[in-house]
This record gives C-alpha cells, structure tokens and sequence, in this order.
C-alpha cells in the first residue's frame, strides 16, 4: 500500500540513511542499535542481539535518556523491517534536535541479506 507520508519522510531523512553494511560496522563500533519492528516481525524474523526493541513512538525519549545517562552522544541506528516503519522515528530525533542519528536503507530485510546475525524470541 502507498503511504505518501511515509514516502515524505523517507525523501526527508535520505541524508540520515546508511547502508546495511554500514550499519553494522557502526554495530559493532558501539553505536545504539534500535529495532523499531513490530513484536510480530521480531517473533518471525528473531532479534538482532544487542538491539532494544523499542515502540518507534518512545525512541526520542528512550535515546535522550540514554545519552544523558551516559554524559554522550552515542551515534543511534534504527532500523525496522523496511525503512518506512523507523523513517518517523528518525525524523522525530532529527526535529528534536538528536544528531548522530541513522537509519538502515533497506531496514531489517537489508541487514538480513549483508549476514547480520539473529536469535530467536524467547517463548
């Protein structure tokens, strides 16, 4: 289904946008991994460890916790299944003023096909 909001997020948040295999280099340097999937995703597609699973509405202030919590900006990656799903979470960190903040092009199906590793959820 066409989602022109969605689309115009995207268009707005395309400068924020890394590739799979970046991403996964900024993983493995320490960067925030947010998963913004929807639990039915995780389930059928598992969890990619050290990520939070995060509702893409508590993003903005999970990370700002975060970053205060820790007296850093720590860079942030979401990623959801596609790239729609975490492009209005991205734009939310961006408009409050959050830098150091991605997305994955491509979203879980993309960090899926450049290897990134999974586990199962839990029963």
């Amino acid at each position: 289904m066409h989602n022109p909001d969605a689309d115009e997020l995207i268009l707005q948040t395309k400068h924020l946008r890394i590739d799979a295999e970046g991403a996964i280099k900024l993983f493995d340097e320490g960067a925030l991994a947010i998963d913004v999937r929807s639990d039915q995703r995780r389930e059928e597609f598992g969890l990619v460890p050290g990520a939070v699973p995060l509702d893409r509405t508590k993003v903005v202030d999970y990370v700002q916790s975060v970053r205060a919590a820790e007296g850093q900006q720590r860079k942030v990656v979401l990623f959801c299944m596609s790239e729609r799903g975490s492009a209005g979470a991205l734009a939310a960190l961006e408009a409050a003023g959050e830098g150091d903040v991605h997305d994955v092009a491509g979203g879980f199906r993309a960090l899926s096909a450049a290897g990134i590793k999974t586990v199962s959820v839990a029963s």
